[in-house]
């Protein structure tokens, strides 16, 4: 397992990780979420920290490490190791959901689903290229 990134480390890991997959999603792409969604929150409960990536209609994406205050949030909680392993390939993120390591809320899901389409893939993607 590669080593998951501490507070600091994670901060850092993540703006590169949006930053890449904002290239790679396309504006298309993020003015289809921007619709469904305004922001996804990465929480990490083990480390205590939330991270932001907000979406605008314009299909651009942007991260924060600052609650963007929309009521229009995906929240995903998890843990850093938890989240790293998913990232990573360590483990399966439906068999982490099933398990309630991995809760989702804000969002409904088959709504999401409708226009996420490769979001989550992307983040896990990007992420492993910025670790």
């Amino acid at each position: 397992m590669t080593e998951v990134p501490d507070g600091e480390g994670m901060t850092q890991a993540l703006a590169r990780t949006v930053e890449k997959a904002r290239g790679k999603l396309g504006e298309e792409e993020g003015a289809k979420l921007a619709a469904v969604m305004r922001a996804l929150c990465l929480d990490l409960t083990d480390i205590g920290a939330k991270y932001y990536v907000v979406f605008d209609e314009s299909g651009a994406a942007g991260f924060s490490t600052e609650d963007p205050g929309t009521s229009q949030m995906l929240t995903i909680t998890t843990t850093a190791v938890v989240f790293h392993k998913m990232a990573t390939g360590e483990s399966n993120p439906a068999m982490e959901f099933a398990m309630r390591k991995v809760k989702m809320s804000g969002v409904p899901v088959p709504k999401l689903a409708r226009v996420g389409g490769n979001l989550i893939d992307t983040l896990f993607e990007c992420y492993r290229s910025s670790i």
